[in-house]
């Protein structure tokens, strides 16, 4: 008689470690995915920030390249077209941070100038980057006032588009 209760007991114990492994890898494959699922969300945020300071960087870049060829020029007749400054702006650049961040880039497009007054002209300056699958656009104005015999250079909007 013992050795039937001894069975029985033995075979509900093996029921029982396999309900329990069961429960645990279902449990362990419910936090497997939720780690799965906010690791992606991180990884997007994060190339969706970077593609954003990217884009306001490189548009930053462009207005840097733009200044020396609109200040203190004396008549609007001298402003340049933008096929001038890009010609000493790169247009594209590809991975420009190495490998310290996986696929980016960014495009530098410089349009203008356009009257907006009698006497002021705006360039825009527009940059495109992406990182991952991210992609992010930066618009600055600069807009160029001739009084006085010289020209006045100003910022007048940055804004992400």
């Amino acid at each position: 008689m013992k050795a039937v209760f001894w069975r029985q007991e033995k075979s509900s114990a093996y029921i029982w470690v396999i309900t329990l492994t069961l429960a645990l890898l279902c449990l362990a494959w419910i936090f497997m995915s939720l780690t799965s699922f906010e690791v992606r969300k991180a990884n997007s945020l994060v190339y969706s920030l970077t593609a954003s300071s990217l884009a306001e960087s490189a548009a930053e870049y462009g207005v840097s390249v733009l200044y020396p060829y609109v200040y203190n020029l004396a008549a609007p007749d001298y402003l340049p077209p933008p096929e001038t400054i890009l010609g000493r702006a790169q247009k594209e650049h590809s991975r420009p941070f190495g490998s310290l961040i996986p696929s980016h880039s960014y495009t530098l497009d410089i349009w203008g100038p356009v009257q907006v007054g009698s006497k002021k002209y705006r360039y825009y300056v527009d940059a495109t980057s992406a990182c991952g699958r991210a992609v992010r656009r930066a618009r600055i104005t600069v807009e160029v006032g001739f009084e006085n015999g010289a020209s006045q250079v100003a910022v007048v909007e940055r804004r992400q588009l």
